[in-house]
């Protein structure tokens, strides 16, 4: 079942900063919705509905690595990355799932981009994959900061690798 078109709202007390939320009928699940087919959101919860809204769900939390199949028909893609400087081999995943994302979403797949809080981690995923489909680095950035609020990206070793990332874009 495909779901109607999402209503957008501004939540009360559902992460820092604000931003425009997708409501999808998944129990009042909000997630931002960065550009088409591109959303973040925190860590989800473990629902085979959400895989009637999204068809890859891509988990950066190092924390939370549910199953396959813990979104029903949804592919899940694992970046689980610490929330600190990345690691070489962090900094490789954040390359390989961003430009994965921006796949994704060339493709026409719906694709939600999650980690704990839905700031960081999966701001870094996402803003790469914008770089990678031909956005800026600077509006990557701006970009998941106007969906998910100002508090987004806020660890500047993350910030800083998109600079280095996006020069070479």
């Amino acid at each position: 079942m495909l779901l109607q078109p999402p209503a957008l709202v501004q939540p009360q007390g559902w992460g820092p900063g604000g931003g425009s939320i997708l409501v999808t009928e998944l129990g009042g699940e909000g997630y931002a919705r960065v550009a088409p087919k591109l959303y973040m959101g925190s860590r989800p919860p473990e629902d085979p509905l959400l895989g009637t809204a999204f068809d890859v769900v891509v988990l950066c939390a190092q924390e939370y690595q549910p199953p396959q199949g813990a979104f029903g028909r949804a592919k899940i893609v694992r970046c689980p990355i610490d929330d600190a400087a990345p690691s070489q081999a962090e900094s490789q995943a954040i390359v390989e799932t961003g430009t994965r994302v921006a796949s994704a979403v060339r493709q026409g797949r719906r694709t939600l981009v999650t980690c704990h809080a839905g700031l960081n981690r999966s701001g870094v995923v996402t803003a790469y994959a914008l770089i990678v489909n031909g956005v800026h680095v600077r509006e990557a950035i701006a970009m998941v900061r106007r969906a998910r609020g100002s508090s987004a990206l806020f660890n500047t070793h993350f910030v800083n690798l998109l600079r280095q990332l996006g020069r070479g874009a």
